[in-house]
């Protein structure tokens, strides 16, 4: 336990100071330092004739309740932050074309995925450690899915386009997108790591689902009666749905996420104000992909030719998907192409997806690092389309 302890403040240490010292992603940063940290201690450990130095000091019965409880926090402060109270004037029309055009991209990455699979010429590009072809097509649709609304927040942030009609329909589509996937998510895991009787399985999964957010339906509305000021009361309520969502084992992603939704951005604001708690909360958001980096071995590679096929696979798929959707109620097709785009975004949440999926044991290492080198390059990508469209025109009379 000391020894845990002591390695997670260092690799906690690693990230903070190559973060400022390079400016880098903080999750990336936290993924590489945990692996680096790790890899470090297994060399040392093995010159010393010690044995493997993950299995001496990561046993599994610390590390995947720690994990657990910091995917939590992570996801609880990703829901705290999405700013439902300053979304109700949007345009509903477009924000639902832009849910559909995701769930269409969902369809067309299944459909495309199963028909490639019938050819034994892709079965090696497309190995991505899944155990069979129905689970490595429900990765790949659900990756391809994802939207990231911390990354589009900070790109419109930086565009000083945050308050416009762009990007309001943008988060909101992108919010209720990813919440879609978070459920479709837990519910395929629950599947996939069941070990027999999947029928009772997903029955009963879905209705511990149910239960929590009809439970979570209703402390929001309780939670809109008070007024503002009290937000302390909102703490009771937020470990309430936690203790829930663990006792209904509705998995720490949907937990974290719709405990988070009901703290709300008032109460983040609140928290936030307290000293050292905004800091602390970030640390242990971090903590969670330094455990991830951790659990990854020393025998890494990275394919360069499965990074440009499944980038330029998912994202033609996403973007045609979203653009045929959206170009029917836009008459500006370049800002259909631009929404397009947008939604395109994987960023936090993919990379969060990615975790999971491989922490769960349900892809490969070398896919892992495909899903994070294609999390960060569509971002970039949005972040150059949108500033070039903003040069070219005012997106902010749009």
């Amino acid at each position: 336990m000391f020894a845990f302890i002591v390695v997670m403040l260092v690799a906690l240490l690693c990230v903070e100071v190559v973060h400022r010292r390079f400016n880098l992603q903080v999750i990336v940063t936290a993924i590489v330092c945990g692996y680096l940290v790790g890899g470090a201690i297994e060399g040392l450990q093995r010159f010393y004739t010690l044995g493997s130095g993950r299995a001496l000091v990561f046993g599994e019965s610390l590390v995947d309740p720690v994990r657990d409880a910091t995917l939590v926090v992570l996801m609880a402060t990703a829901g705290a932050c999405i700013p439902f109270e300053n979304m109700r004037s949007q345009d509903i029309g477009i924000v639902f074309r832009l849910v559909v055009g995701a769930g269409v991209s969902f369809a067309a990455s299944c459909v495309m995925i199963a028909t490639l699979s019938l050819f034994p010429q892709t079965h090696e590009v497309f190995d991505i450690g899944a155990r069979n072809t129905l689970e490595a097509t429900l990765i790949v649709s659900l990756c391809t899915f994802v939207t990231s609304l911390p990354f589009l927040t900070k790109i419109f942030q930086s565009l000083d386009l945050l308050n416009t009609r762009l990007s309001r329909n943008i988060l909101l589509a992108s919010c209720i997108g990813d919440l879609i996937v978070y459920v479709a998510t837990s519910i395929f895991i629950a599947l996939a790591t069941a070990a027999e009787g999947w029928v009772p399985q997903i029955a009963s999964h879905v209705a511990h689902i149910a239960g929590f957010l009809l439970l979570f339906v209703g402390l929001f509305r309780v939670r809109a009666l008070r007024p503002p000021g009290q937000e302390v009361w909102l703490l009771p309520g937020f470990g309430f749905l936690v203790l829930a969502g663990i006792t209904l084992d509705v998995g720490p992603l949907l937990t974290g996420m719709f405990a988070g939704l009901y703290f709300g951005e008032r109460g983040w604001s609140w928290l936030v104000k307290r000293e050292g708690l905004e800091q602390a909360t970030k640390q242990i958001g971090t903590l969670y992909f330094v455990l991830v980096g951790l659990s990854l071995t020393t025998h890494l590679q990275f394919d360069p030719v499965m990074f440009v096929i499944f980038l330029t696979f998912t994202s033609v798929v996403k973007i045609a998907s979203v653009f045929a959707c959206i170009a029917q109620r836009l008459r500006h097709l370049g800002l259909a192409f631009g929404y397009a785009v947008a939604m395109n975004t994987r960023g936090g949440p993919g990379i969060v997806l990615a975790s999971i999926f491989f922490t769960e044991g349900l892809i490969g290492q070398d896919f892992f690092i495909v899903l994070i080198m294609t999390s960060i390059v569509t971002a970039m990508m949005t972040e150059v389309f949108l500033k070039g469209m903003a040069s070219l025109t005012s997106l902010k009379n749009i």
